[in-house]
């Protein structure tokens, strides 16, 4: 019982660390790639949101997420919408696997995160924040 016990944990600590190190290798090849978006306006942050039209949770969740999130953070703050079977290129080019998917840009056109499936408010509002991104209004906690 104990044998299988810490196979099931050494297992379990490979897959983690696989996953992180899988995370930080797309993050730094991606760094190489340029932002080539139209409607890009410079010096904002930007959210470069991957979805299709079958994501139900894209819909119902994410896509109001986004909203609420770029109205709490003014114009310091671009979010652009990439439907993965329109723009098959961009998909395939920033290696984009599932819907959601959320890149987020400092205002330099530098990918600094990417989160892979649903991203709610405080995760995005606490990464931009965390990025240098302010509120225009002081976000109550």
């Amino acid at each position: 019982m104990p044998d299988r016990l810490i196979a099931a944990i050494v297992i379990i600590a490979a897959g983690i660390g696989l996953y992180l190190a899988f995370t930080r290798w797309q993050l730094w090849r991606a760094r190489h790639i340029p932002l080539d978006v139209a409607g890009r306006d410079p010096g904002k942050y930007l959210i470069l949101y991957f979805t299709s039209p079958t994501c139900a949770v894209c819909k119902s969740v994410q896509e109001p997420t986004l909203r609420t999130v770029e109205s709490k953070l003014g114009d310091k703050l671009q979010v652009i919408k990439v439907d993965t079977t329109e723009r098959m290129d961009l998909a395939q080019r920033w290696q984009i696997m599932t819907v959601p998917t959320t890149l987020i840009f400092d205002g330099t056109d530098q990918l600094r995160l990417q989160n892979l499936g649903l991203a709610r408010e405080g995760k995005l509002l606490k990464q931009l924040t965390d990025l240098g991104c302010t509120p225009s209004v002081a976000l109550a906690t």
